[in-house]
């Protein structure tokens, strides 16, 4: 990331809290709005709006039905904050606790960052006590609670956060916290424990980061200024340097050798990463390394870190003595498993469906043991032509799920929806859990060419989505039953025996389309990809414009497949491709290269485009027409991303980097190994938010890419218990 000559001039301090809510959240407010006593409990809002979940947070409008409470924040329908002028209300279980700010200004809060959502409330048969109308934010501000300092409350992936961002010559020794009714507040550093009402609130995590181009911390500890009042303390600190709270990246690291290596895709579970791809290095990172094939040629590596990313767990390398590559990986209960291409007829096999080499290039399917080092069995997927590729895999109960393209027509069939093969089709393989037979096998495709390259799996139902030139090409329950030109994308959904079709839909414009990956929750079908269609559908946009020579886009499908939630360009002037999708709560998070200069930048890590090509991540809020953050990540040279994986709203990436000087923090690996190193990174829940661009008088703030300063909690959580009897 580039600094630059305004690092001495602006200070940011940032202060966050994440508070995670128990399911039996409950309290009140009175006819007017106002907070209640435990007793009394609210009543849910009607709600509308483009795509609105049941458990999406919110800040809501309340100033135009009371005096005091101007925003109330939603869990769903059920209240868990309020905000009126210049205080906060929390609520937790059926007790609320009060913040103040003690001598600050006294601030009306501003909503930011609208959802594009509606509250009503329409209570009780008197219309003239109906509100509705009011907006829905992501974000309020608090704009100068302090000379200089701004205070912004935001909700992202069920959870509550603050942050104080003070700018150029403000003092964050004004910044006070007072918890006025709490029965008992203790401090220790950095930890801060309250009571109320036999409730032990603990927050803990207190850090400060200061970063140049390493990550280094900053002393920052509680203060117990009185018997309610917390204040902070901040060490000494480098101005001229950056400071980063809660990070945005968590942790970031090279992988590689001394040749080519490349991270094709990446799985999380329980803060465990796992990653493969392929690799012609010899001198590949060995921590506790087990080889299944050699060096000769390229070989799949599959690798898993610690929760930290500081360690390697396993490094295992598989493969024989020809090309092999890893495209595709899943995990489920500590168990890996991959699929690729192989070019070697000693591939290692082991209780395999098919244990013999084909011709060409087969797909092989792989469960490696949870210590990486035993085979529960590979085995090869292919027929007799030379051109049988897996490009994606997932995993449900045992059962793997794979999808790629066949010129074979002689691939394994079983149970099989079409059977016939005309051209190059795409092939969609249920696996047995044992490895040893195929539960459905089937060619899915038209006249022409048609490519698998992402499936998931919910409820026993595939989603396959990828590209297709066939113009009868299979299409049922669809959104759209025509091919548009050129090349179209589709998205199909097979029963879970893999006998019928639930849908079937082309979604394009007039030039090529093609949908790299797939992702589901609750029965919507999220895809992500790249297009050349100025025309491309479009619906509920968060960019509704072509912005160059291709865009990427994300499209949100219902559930009966016949319509779209929302669909929307992201990109800039020049080339930008999307390369894989994770969905959590709602919320798309996408990965991919440009070289567009222009790219879209929010909340960014990083708002400069640095070489040949960036990678990129994108999180895109569930209503599809907001952006949560979107950020360059990169540096002098060629960098794209390949693989995304979310778990409790931390991203985790891979992909290639050329760049020496990409960026790294806390590092397993922080140098460059040469031509071509794979990248393995974890950002943060959610960058620092951004003030809006207009509609605010506001001082200058820098932020993360200059000199930034900032104190804040990491993964604080507010974890209530009750207080044991004694």
């Amino acid at each position: 990331m580039k600094m630059n000559n305004l690092a001495s001039l602006f200070i940011i301090m940032i202060i966050i809290l994440s508070i995670f809510y128990l399911p039996n959240l409950a309290a009140g407010m009175d006819v007017n709005g106002k907070p209640a006593d435990a007793n009394l409990k609210a009543k849910g809002p009607v709600l509308d709006g483009p795509s609105f979940e049941m458990n999406m947070m919110r800040f809501s409008e309340a100033s135009q039905f009371s005096d005091e409470i101007e925003f109330i924040c939603w869990q769903g329908t059920s209240p868990i904050a309020y905000f009126g002028i210049s205080s906060v209300f929390y609520i937790v279980d059926d007790s609320i606790i009060k913040l103040e700010f003690p001598n600050c200004n006294q601030v009306v809060p501003q909503g930011i960052n609208p959802t594009g959502s509606i509250t009503n409330y329409i209570i009780g048969n008197d219309p003239d006590k109906w509100y509705t109308g009011l907006n829905d934010y992501t974000s309020i501000c608090f704009f100068d609670m302090y000379p200089g300092i701004d205070l912004v409350y935001s909700v992202s992936g069920g959870t509550l956060k603050y942050e104080f961002r003070v700018s150029p010559g403000a003092d964050p020794n004004l910044i006070q916290l007072r918890y006025s009714n709490v029965d008992e507040l203790n401090v220790d550093d950095h930890k801060m424990t309250m009571w109320k009402d036999g409730l032990e609130l603990t927050d803990s995590g207190l850090v400060a980061f200061q970063n140049a181009f390493q990550t280094s911390t900053i002393d920052c500890t509680f203060y117990h200024h009185s018997s309610d009042t917390i204040r902070f303390v901040l060490g000494e600190y480098d101005p001229s340097k950056e400071l980063v709270i809660d990070p945005f990246v968590q942790y970031s690291t090279f992988i590689g050798g001394s040749n080519e290596d490349l991270g094709h895709a990446i799985a999380v579970e329980d803060g465990y990463v796992y990653i493969t791809g392929e690799t012609n290095s010899q001198d590949l990172p060995i921590d506790t390394t087990i080889s299944f094939g050699n060096l000769e040629s390229f070989n799949c590596f599959i690798m898993k870190f610690s929760t930290d990313g500081s360690q390697l767990v396993y490094t295992t390398l598989l493969g024989g003595s020809q090309m092999d590559a890893a495209y595709g990986i899943a995990v489920e209960d500590g168990f890996a498993f991959v699929t690729g291409i192989t070019n070697s007829n000693d591939f290692p096999t082991a209780n395999a469906f098919d244990s013999s080499y084909g011709y060409g290039y087969d797909c092989f399917v792989t469960k490696l043991a949870k210590n990486g080092s035993t085979l529960i069995y590979s085995t090869y997927l292919g027929g007799s032509n030379d051109n049988d590729v897996a490009y994606d895999i997932d995993v449900e109960e045992g059962l793997a799920y794979i999808t790629g393209f066949t010129l074979s027509e002689d691939f394994p069939k079983v149970n099989a929806l079409d059977s016939t093969i005309e051209s190059a089709d795409c092939f969609v393989t249920k696996l047995a859990a044992n490895g040893s037979a195929l539960i459905y096998s089937t060619f899915l495709g038209g006249g022409s060419s048609d490519t698998g390259l992402g499936i998931t799996v919910e409820d026993g139902y595939a989603y396959i989505s990828g590209s297709t030139l066939s113009d009868d090409f299979a299409t049922i329950n669809a959104f759209d039953s025509t091919l548009n030109g050129g090349k179209d994308c589709f998205i199909t959904k097979l029963s879970p025996d893999g006998s019928s079709i639930i849908y079937s839909t082309l979604l394009g414009g007039s030039m090529d389309d093609e949908a790299s990956s797939i992702d589901v929750e609750d029965g919507y079908a999220y895809l992500t990809g790249i297009t050349y269609s100025t025309d491309f559908a479009i619906k509920n946009a968060f960019d509704s414009t072509h912005n160059g020579n291709s865009d990427c886009f994300i499209t949100k499908v219902e559930i009966d497949g016949l319509s779209l939630v929302y669909s929307t360009f992201i990109g800039g002037i020049a080339v930008d491709e999307a390369n894989d999708i994770s969905v959590e709560n709602g919320e798309a998070y996408i990965i991919g290269k440009t070289t567009s200069p222009d790219f879209v930048t929010i909340n960014s890590y990083d708002s400069d485009f640095n070489g040949l090509s960036d990678c990129f991540v994108s999180k895109l809020a569930s209503n599809g027409t907001a952006m949560i953050y979107s950020t360059y990540y990169g540096a002098n040279s060629a960098d794209v991303g390949l693989g995304i994986a979310v778990e409790n709203g931390y991203a985790y990436i891979t992909g290639k980097t050329s760049s020496e000087e990409f960026p790294v923090q806390d590092a397993y690996d922080s140098s460059y190994n040469m031509n071509g190193d794979c990248f393995v990174a974890k950002f943060a829940k959610d960058p620092p938010i951004q003030p809006p661009s207009t509609g605010f008088d506001l001082m200058p703030v820098v932020y993360i890419g200059a000199g930034v300063l900032g104190i804040g909690i990491v993964a604080l959580v507010i974890v209530s218990k009750r207080k044991s009897k004694t």
